[in-house]
């Protein structure tokens, strides 16, 4: 009984490494698919898939899977912000901007440290 007790253990310990890893890759996915909308003009897809990346306040104390990826929400912040900064596919929005910038700040994106919406 112990035996299967630790072999389940076991499994459910790689399975849930497995589940964080396929996150993991699966929101890296989605912010290069929104970065390259981005890039290439298609502002709705790229809108579509950065707010639920950005839309996380990491200020919570509450620990979410998608918070594991420190890197990814900030970035997507970081867009949104210069989406709403510069009008694209967005009403440009200055208070949004800032508030996105700020957020990608505090999260730690080197991008969004120096850029400014004063334009």
């Amino acid at each position: 009984m112990h035996l299967l007790s630790h072999s389940l253990g076991k499994i459910l310990i790689f399975a849930k490494i497995f589940l964080i890893m396929t996150i993991n890759q699966s929101f890296s996915q989605d912010i290069n698919y929104a970065i390259n909308a981005y890039k290439r003009g298609d502002y709705a897809a790229a809108l579509k898939n950065f707010l639920p990346l950005a839309d996380i306040d990491t200020d919570y104390t509450q620990l979410r899977i998608s918070e594991n990826n420190p890197t990814t929400t900030p970035l997507a912040q970081y867009y949104l912000a210069i989406m709403y900064c510069q009008g694209r596919g967005v009403a440009r929005d200055k208070i949004k901007a800032l508030i996105w910038l700020d957020k990608a700040r505090r999260g730690g994106n080197a991008l969004a440290e120096n850029a400014n919406c004063n334009k």
